[in-house]
């Protein structure tokens, strides 16, 4: 434990160092550099593992970054650690978002693609030092990129090896994208401002209640990253520069996150045209806007030729130019099957995306609508609420597209995977607006920029009674949506014994060897919910055991399993009831859950 303790440490100090650097050097807003540094380690990572060297860039990132820190607390005397002295806003940020930090480490992994691909990823990352090649039989989706993953891996490597050290290390990041939004307030005296968004952040998190954040699915981590470029390009819209410097280490790393990353990346490039026209400022600043373009489209370009050289031949599940029957998309006969159960459930107001969407519409239109008639103002939030709109229209266009021409015919028609996608586009919906109505409300105090002594910062004594219940009501629902996701999760955990990936750990544990398991397994069980059919106990026995060459089977008689013993080196029997048959010969079996396959074979024989 003292020694898991000592290499936190080291660790995060790793990344602390670049974090003071950057804000010593650049002059950024603090809230910005987590994010920045985070995203600019993962591309050094990223880098590092296309030409064969992610040790050695793991190692030398960890290296410098310590020896930053280092400096820095050696000049603690002179210069001091702290830049000013912390806002009550930050206070609260680092306390809360600490309590989560603190309990991803205790966390444990359920959803299926995490043993499909996620986290195996990073499994085999930390065992080979690599990015996974043809050779690596244990993963099945090579093509998936590996932005996040380096930044997990690299937590791994230094840290330690744990479901609970691969989710903080995730969570890192989504809490620095959280703090990057809040850079965008000005008035920061005003702690409104802060709780409002805050509070319409923490709503979101019903939005996520699929994956949550017990998982490695990055479905929320891009809508989240992809608001907090746009707040780093509203900060500094006057300054290029500074937009340029933050925006292309987040835009890169947020293109390799996930295939569907460049959608996410696309959303910050249009809204930063659209300030630098607002502005009069495209053509004169035309230089830095396409150099923002290139090197953040960069990392996903070499993502497409790293799999072209190096996975050559390897058959990718989204292609569309996919020759086998497992991969093939759907024919002409179902695509139209498929397009009105997209319709039916894109309506469904019994899903959590559309029920949102129609929510968040109706307040929004409401209030701007109030403020139009009654006030005689157009508010900032009336044009995010159309631009967003026709956003999610064309988002939920191209998941029909994905389903019809891209997506493997029996995902297709089950529409798998719809309620993540959709609930990711909801999370940018709703977090656009919580951000332009933080605007407006910015906007709306009489007296701006307050400095010093809060006594003359309102109007009148009515508007300060006013903003004060606006703070203790948003204080409320912040803090109910934040205790209801921190005891979800808590009650996750709880339920994690019951579910497959409990059961497979308490059986076999969570293996991380040096190298992968070359034993043959033989897995038997029922298929209660499908988890055979649907391949989720095969995966999550091939994750936990590290071992690519596992069967898993039904339930079958004693005579059947005993003829086939002899093309495996070890029996895990999952389910009790998976053998029947002789009674004496199935008694045998039920007494251990692992078995030795010839020692099997020897007592059935007797028997």
């Amino acid at each position: 434990m003292t020694m898991t303790i000592l290499k936190g440490i080291l660790t995060i100090s790793s990344l602390a160092g670049y974090c003071i650097f950057a804000k010593e050097k650049t002059d950024i807003r603090k809230e910005f550099i987590p994010l920045a540094a985070f995203s600019a380690v993962s591309l050094i990572l990223y880098f590092g593992g296309l030409g064969g060297m992610l040790l050695p860039a793991a190692a030398a990132v960890f290296v410098i970054g310590i020896s930053l820190c280092m400096y820095k607390l050696c000049r603690f005397r002179r210069d001091g650690i702290f830049y000013g002295k912390p806002e009550i806003f930050e206070i609260c940020f680092f306390a809360v978002g600490g309590m989560f930090f603190l309990l991803s480490f205790f966390l444990k992994m359920q959803h299926y693609d995490n043993f499909s691909h996620w986290a195996v990823i990073v499994k085999n990352m930390v065992t080979t030092n690599g990015f996974p090649a043809m050779s690596d039989d244990m993963v099945a989706f090579k093509d998936y990129p590996t932005g996040m993953s380096v930044f997990i891996y690299y937590i791994c490597r230094f840290w330690g090896h744990s479901q609970g050290i691969m989710l903080a290390a995730q969570n890192l990041i989504l809490l620095s994208a959280f703090l990057a939004i809040f850079g965008m307030v000005r008035e920061r005296r005003r702690f409104l401002v802060y709780t409002f968004l805050a509070m319409g952040f923490s709503i979101t998190s019903y939005l996520n209640l699929t994956i949550r954040i017990n998982n490695l699915l990055v479905d929320f981590h891009m809508p989240i990253i992809s608001l907090a470029a746009i707040a780093m390009i509203d900060c500094y819209e006057e300054d290029i520069k500074k937009t340029a410097f933050l925006l292309v280490p987040v835009l890169g790393f947020l293109m390799i996150i996930k295939n569907t990353g460049m959608i996410f990346t696309l959303f910050p490039v249009c809204y930063l045209v659209y300030v630098l026209v607002k502005n009069r400022a495209f053509w004169k600043k035309a230089g830095y806007f396409i150099l923002i373009l290139v090197l953040a489209l960069m990392p996903g370009l070499l993502w497409s030729r790293h799999m072209d050289q190096n996975l050559s031949g390897f058959e990718q599940k989204f292609s569309s130019q996919s020759q086998s029957e497992e991969y093939a998309s759907a024919d002409e006969s179902q695509r139209e099957e498929i397009a009105v159960k997209f319709l039916e459930e894109a309506t469904d107001l019994s899903g959590r995306a559309a029920v949102s969407f129609c929510l968040w519409n109706g307040a929004a239109l409401s209030v701007c609508l109030y403020v139009l008639l009654r006030k005689k103002k157009w508010l900032k939030l009336f044009t995010a609420l159309l631009v967003l709109d026709l956003v999610t229209v064309l988002y939920y266009g191209g998941i029909l597209y994905l389903y019809l021409y891209r997506m493997p015919a029996a995902e297709a028609v089950i529409l798998a995977g719809f309620e993540r996608y959709a609930c990711s586009i909801m999370v940018f919906f709703a977090g656009g607006l919580i951000i332009a109505a933080a605007k407006d409300i910015e906007a709306a105090f009489y007296i701006k920029n307050v400095q010093g002594s809060t006594y003359r910062a309102f109007l009148s004594p009515v508007t300060k009674q006013r903003y004060q219940s606006a703070v203790l009501t948003t204080v409320i629902i912040l803090f109910n949506f934040l205790y209801s996701e921190m005891t979800g999760l808590l009650e996750t955990r709880m339920q994690y014994s019951d579910s497959i990936a409990g059961r497979v750990e308490q059986l076999v544990g969570d293996r991380w060897y040096d190298k992968e398991d070359s034993s043959r397994y033989l897995v038997l069980g029922t298929d209660e919910d499908g988890k055979i059919t649907n391949h989720q106990l095969s995966y999550t026995m091939k994750y936990f055991l590290y071992a690519s060459k596992v069967d898993t089977m039904e339930a079958m008689p004693v005579n059947d399993l005993e003829k086939i013993l002899g093309n495996y080196d070890l029996v895990i029997i999952f389910d009790k009831a998976a053998v029947y048959g002789k009674q004496e010969a199935v008694q045998v079996i039920q007494q251990k859950e692992i078995w030795k396959s010839e020692e099997l074979r020897e007592i059935l024989q007797k028997i």
